[in-house]
Order: structure tokens, then sequence, then C-alpha cells
């Protein structure tokens, strides 16, 4: 058998860095793919950087949280002020106070639940 045939274990000779199936041979771990390419084994994302990217989605994440915790704060302020002044209209439409009471209210669950968010849990 000449040495061309061992490397495949078949009788076939290789031709010009092909296989016996006529594909060209995959290099090495860590060998060189082409001039200048490089595997991805090669370079893995340090640790240091991935971290850094986790760091800043949460940092951005959070800014969010607080951007969005003042809308909603503005928001109830307005409501607040709004009822504040239908009340002082004695002629006020019943239905409208209590749908703008309620909406009131879910505001400033949410916001409370954006808070809790923004917070490390205690239990932990």
């Amino acid at each position: 058998m000449r040495d061309d045939q061992l490397e495949t274990g078949s009788s076939e000779p290789l031709h010009n860095g092909s296989s016996a199936t006529g594909l060209a041979a995959a290099p090495a771990a860590g060998m060189s793919l082409a001039d200048g390419d490089v595997g991805e084994a090669d370079h893995p994302i340090p640790v240091e950087r991935a971290a850094s990217n986790e760091a800043a989605a949460a940092d951005s994440e959070s800014a969010l949280i607080v951007r969005r915790v003042t809308e909603l704060q503005c928001e109830h302020a307005a409501l607040d002020t709004l009822i504040a002044k239908l009340i002082a209209l004695r002629g006020a439409n019943d239905f409208e106070l209590r749908r703008l009471k309620k909406r009131k209210l879910k505001v400033k669950d949410t916001i409370m639940l954006l808070q809790l968010q923004l917070e490390p849990d205690a239990r932990a």
C-alpha cells in the first residue's frame, strides 16, 4: 500500500489533498483553515468580556426600568391632579371618576412591580 492510501485506510489513492470521498480534508484542531483564517476554537470570547457584556446589558435594562418608573410617576401625578379637579366640579361623572381612580391604582401597582425589579432580592 502507498502512503496516500494509508491515510484513508482505503485502496483509493488521494489526489491533490482530497480524501477517498473526493472532499477536502479538514484541518486538525488548532490548525489554520486557510492562509490567515482561523477556526472559532482558536479565539474563544474572553470571560472578562462576556461578563462585561452581561453587566452592560443589566445596566441598560435597569436604565430602561428607571425611565419607565419615572414616566409612570408623572402619569400618576397627572391622574391625581385630574381626579382632584373632577371632584371639585361637583357635577362630575361618577363613572369617569371611577375609571380614572382604577387607572391611577393600576399605574401605582406597575410602579411598585418595576421598583421591585430594580432592588436585589433581600431573601437571597
